[in-house]
C-alpha cells in the first residue's frame, strides 16, 4: 500500500508541475507579444525632425529620413551639416519629449543627446557623426534595398 500511495503522490505532483510550467510559458509568451505590438504601433503625428549629416557618408541623412518615416516620424528636411568632422551622433531635443528622444537614440545607436527648449519648427535635431554603427547601419540597410520605395 505504501509503493502505490508513494507513486501516486509522485505521478500528482510531476503533473502539477508540468502544469505550473507550462502556465508560466504562456504567461511569458503573452508578455512578449504584447511588448511587440505596441512597440509596432507607436505612431507621432506630430514629430518633426531634422537630419544633418555630419559624417561624410554620401546619403546618410536621406536614409535615416527613410528608417524614421517608417517609423512614423515626420521627417521634415535633411541635408549636410556645416561640416563632415562631427565626432559622433547626438540628439537635440526642442520640446522636452523623453520618450521620443529614447526612441530615436534607440533608431540611431547613440546615447548622446541635449534638451534645448526653443522655438523651432522641428521637435528633434539629429546630427549624424562619425560613429560606425550608423554608418555600418546604413550601408548594411542599402545592401538589402532596405531604401526602395515601394
Amino acid at each position: 500500500m505504501k509503493i502505490e500511495r508513494s507513486s501516486l503522490l509522485n505521478s500528482f505532483f510531476f503533473f502539477s508541475l508540468n502544469i505550473v510550467i507550462f502556465i508560466v510559458c504562456i504567461y511569458g509568451y503573452t508578455l512578449e507579444t504584447n511588448n511587440k505590438i505596441s512597440i509596432q504601433e507607436d505612431v507621432f503625428p506630430n514629430m518633426t525632425v531634422a537630419i544633418l549629416n555630419g559624417n561624410g557618408l554620401k546619403g546618410a541623412a536621406r536614409d535615416l529620413t527613410l528608417i524614421l518615416r517608417k517609423r512614423n516620424f515626420d521627417v521634415l528636411s535633411s541635408g549636410n551639416y556645416r561640416n563632415f568632422q562631427f565626432p559622433y551622433t547626438l540628439i537635440i531635443d526642442r520640446k522636452d519629449n523623453p520618450y521620443a528622444r529614447g526612441l530615436l537614440e534607440k533608431y540611431c545607436e547613440t546615447k548622446k543627446s541635449i534638451v534645448i527648449i526653443d522655438k523651432s519648427i522641428f521637435d528633434f535635431t539629429i546630427i549624424l557623426g562619425k560613429n560606425r554603427r550608423i554608418q555600418w547601419r546604413i550601408v548594411y540597410l542599402r545592401k538589402f534595398n532596405f531604401f526602395v520605395k515601394n
